[in-house]
């Protein structure tokens, strides 16, 4: 592989409408963790996972500030590398917005704005199939017939429906922090 930072983290999404349940949504970046997740490593000192980063050298590193310097990889090698670079075709290329190598730093002050892209590729399923619906409703049954299954989205509708109950829980250490950012 390479040894220069080029993609960003290139998330993407899918979504699906349901009839009486939640939709189906799926989002991810085709990082193999997310950004902050090095951040915090590197803050604490702590080590990262192996896979997720190479340093400025393009070698392979668990030190998770060599890793700022350096780059994160894909997830799933180069099938991630490919939906980055698939993200950044439609999202850069494509908008004539900048690509992730040309992007400023989302993280700090340094450069200008970002300037990146966003393409949303939208369809009607009822222009494709009357019968969309249903066999979804069948395929998820069948797939989540299985109870170690979840379908993508629907425990942000359970959790949803509880929150909205029981309202949220945040760690103490959580509103210490904003509170002394706050003061």
């Amino acid at each position: 592989g390479g040894k220069v930072p080029f993609f960003g983290t290139n998330p993407f999404a899918f979504g699906s409408p349901r009839d009486q349940s939640e939709p189906v949504v799926f989002d991810m970046a085709t990082a193999s963790t997310a950004r902050v997740n090095i951040v915090r490593a590197a803050a604490e000192g702590a080590p990262l996972e192996a896979g997720h980063a190479i340093d400025e050298h393009g070698e392979p590193t668990t030190d998770a500030a060599a890793a700022l310097r350096g780059a994160q990889l894909p997830v799933g090698g180069p099938k991630g590398f490919g939906l980055g670079l698939m993200v950044d075709l439609l999202a850069g290329v494509l908008t004539g917005s900048n690509c992730s190598y040309e992007a400023s730093m989302f993280a700090n002050e340094e450069g200008g704005p970002p300037n990146v892209g966003q393409t949303m590729i939208a369809m009607d399923p009822r222009f494709f199939s009357t019968g969309y619906i249903p066999h979804l409703e069948s395929m998820l049954a069948a797939l989540t017939a299985d109870n170690a299954v979840r379908v993508p989205g629907q425990r942000r509708g359970e959790l949803r429906a509880k929150h909205a109950q029981f309202g949220v829980e945040v760690p103490q250490s959580l509103l210490e922090s904003i509170a002394a950012l706050s003061s």
